[in-house]
């Protein structure tokens, strides 16, 4: 339940704050306090969402010039605004993460979008997420492939929610049963399923990793990126 008497008086929000937030929406929140850290942590992992999406798209875009040439994007049946006399350039920027997505799944490049994947350790965002799969009885380390497509796709997530304003700092229960007994644990919210020799792989980010999880994510293109943001804050905020 909402707490409509936060400790500090000066989280407690008026009705007409409440109304503005939706009222409705604010029940989602432990208290008021934590809908505005919600907010606080939007705004530190911006940035952040942003470049990753450039780089994201660039990435894509570079590697099907090479594949296909100059003009594909103009040509690709799914890209928005085509038809309209736009150049690759134009039409760059005009695409959702959602088309460059659809692209590394349709022309295959999840091996080829981020430089360096071998560190990627999916256990580091969450103790429920696996760096190995079943193959025919045995256990197998994740390839390239997976990473790329699990990270992606969680990229895409975390912006989609973060951008539309969402809770982040969500989680859920699970029952987890080992050896007779059963354990109740906190799991993420913000999760992907990726297709593993049709069976489902699971991949989680829960709220306290999801900074730490998008720094990996910059650090995959260049480890520079990071310090390019940080600067860039520091100044912003003089």
């Amino acid at each position: 339940m909402l707490d409509s008497k936060p400790t500090n008086n000066a989280l407690d929000c008026s009705e007409r704050i409440r109304h503005l937030f939706s009222t409705q929406r604010l029940q989602s929140y432990s208290n008021t306090h934590q809908h505005f850290k919600n907010l606080v942590l939007i705004g530190k992992i911006a940035t952040k969402i942003s470049a990753l999406e450039i780089c994201i798209r660039n990435t894509i875009n570079a590697l099907l010039i090479q594949r296909i040439g100059v003009h594909w994007l103009e040509e690709e049946c799914e890209a928005e605004h085509r038809g309209r006399g736009l150049n690759n350039h134009q039409l760059l920027s005009r695409q959702n993460l959602g088309f460059w997505h659809k692209m590394a799944t349709k022309h295959k490049l999840y091996k080829d979008i981020f430089a360096l994947l071998q560190p990627f350790d999916p256990t580091r965002y969450s103790s429920l997420n696996k760096n190995r799969f079943y193959h025919k009885g045995k256990k197998r380390f994740l390839r390239d492939t997976h990473k790329s497509e699990m990270i992606l796709s969680c990229i895409h997530t975390i912006r989609n929610r973060c951008f539309h304003c969402e809770n982040l700092l969500k989680t859920r229960e699970i029952h987890i049963h080992n050896d007779g007994r059963t354990i109740t644990t906190s799991a993420p919210r913000i999760t992907t399923i990726i297709k593993i020799n049709d069976r489902d792989f699971y991949f989680g980010v829960m709220p306290d990793k999801i900074e730490m999880f998008l720094d990996d994510c910059l650090d995959l293109f260049d480890r520079d990126i990071r310090r390019y943001i940080a600067v860039a804050q520091g100044a912003t905020n003089e």
